[in-house]
């Protein structure tokens, strides 16, 4: 896992004012960051949305992280929202 974003909707701050997304960076000097987000990510109290889900799911896994807390997968909302 190189990076990882998250949006929280349009009124969260992260600090850089609302609307904004928290990006991590898992990439070189990086490397090893997301474990520290770990227990977020396996907490189902914490609902997700993903995109391409199955994917995201096994390099998560391959991280050491057991995702939880699933809401959805935006790639197979975008299937049903057009199917041609």
């Amino acid at each position: 896992v190189t990076c990882i974003s998250i949006y929280s909707g349009p009124d969260f701050d992260y600090g850089d004012g609302p609307g904004t997304a928290l990006w991590i960076d898992n990439l070189d000097e990086s490397a090893g960051l997301i474990q520290e987000f770990k227990e977020w990510f396996e907490n189902p109290n914490h609902i997700k949305v993903w995109h391409n889900y199955g994917f995201d799911r096994h390099v998560m896994w391959n991280e050491g992280i057991d995702c939880q807390g699933f809401g959805g997968d935006t790639m197979h909302m975008a299937r049903l929202q057009d199917t041609s």
